[in-house]
């Protein structure tokens, strides 16, 4: 065996140099790091959401769905919002009971058709939010029918009366359900409405005081929409606001 020879102190300072970060190498690596993180998570964010709002768009899609087959079935009727008892018959119990759509897993209030789980739940909506319903509403609610046969609020469906889309001149263009908000002035947040009142009929969407329905701005300033002929698109929430192209047939259907 070969005798060891002894490092010089040269040589030791070498290895030394070679195998430790200075302090600055080190900050400058942290630097770069949170760089790399703070131009990261907000693209992490923005995909999330896109996320959220495809899956919204889907449940909406199979809601639609759900309408489609209940008019195949009711001579072109749409499904109204509620019967004339207004309990156990609103359109998330018919869709439900009519089997035109799975079971939910458990029901908020099966008795007044509140439901905020499963196909019913925009992704979006966070717990505390939900108050009636899992974010969606219809376009038109507790309306019913006037002397003059109009229905103030709501155009489309309402309180044991509904359309038939064969006579509706613009099904294509009229929403029949979309992302849901409302006040609730106990409340300093926006909770979930179980339809939306048309902007057009005096109804202020600004105001906070009053328990108004209304569209919602949760997908990036837009709204998901069900028309009555059954696609599904995305609509500004500045448009839904001041009725644009008569989204909810306040002028004409």
């Amino acid at each position: 065996m070969e005798p060891l020879i002894p490092l010089s102190a040269n040589h030791k300072s070498k290895i030394r140099n070679q195998k430790c970060f200075t302090l600055i190498e080190l900050l400058v690596v942290v630097a770069i790091i949170a760089v790399l993180v703070a131009l990261l998570l907000p693209a992490i964010s923005q995909a999330r959401e896109l996320a959220k709002e495809t899956a919204c768009g889907s449940n909406l899609r199979q809601l639609s769905l759900a309408f489609e087959f209940y008019n195949h079935d009711w001579s072109g009727f749409l499904v109204p919002f509620c019967g004339e008892n207004g309990r156990f018959d609103f359109y998330t119990n018919v869709l439900v009971y009519g089997k035109y759509v799975s079971p939910p897993a458990y029901w908020s209030n099966e008795e007044w058709g509140n439901i905020a789980c499963g196909v019913w739940r925009c992704p979006m909506v966070a717990d505390y939010q939900v108050q009636w319903g899992g974010g969606y509403g219809t376009n038109g609610g507790y309306t019913g029918t006037l002397s003059d046969g109009t229905h103030v609020g709501g155009h489309v469906i309402g309180s044991n009366w509904t359309s038939q889309v064969s006579r509706l001149s613009r099904p294509s263009e009229v929403c029949l359900m979309v992302d849901a908000d409302g006040n609730w002035p106990a409340y300093s947040y926006r909770t979930t409405k179980p339809y939306v009142e048309c902007p057009s009929c005096g109804v202020d969407w600004d105001n906070v005081v009053v328990d108004w329905k209304f569209a919602s701005y949760r997908h990036r300033g837009a709204s998901n929409v069900i028309f009555v002929d059954g696609h599904v698109s995305r609509v500004l929430y500045k448009d839904l606001k001041v009725n644009k192209g008569d989204i909810f047939g306040h002028y004409s259907r």
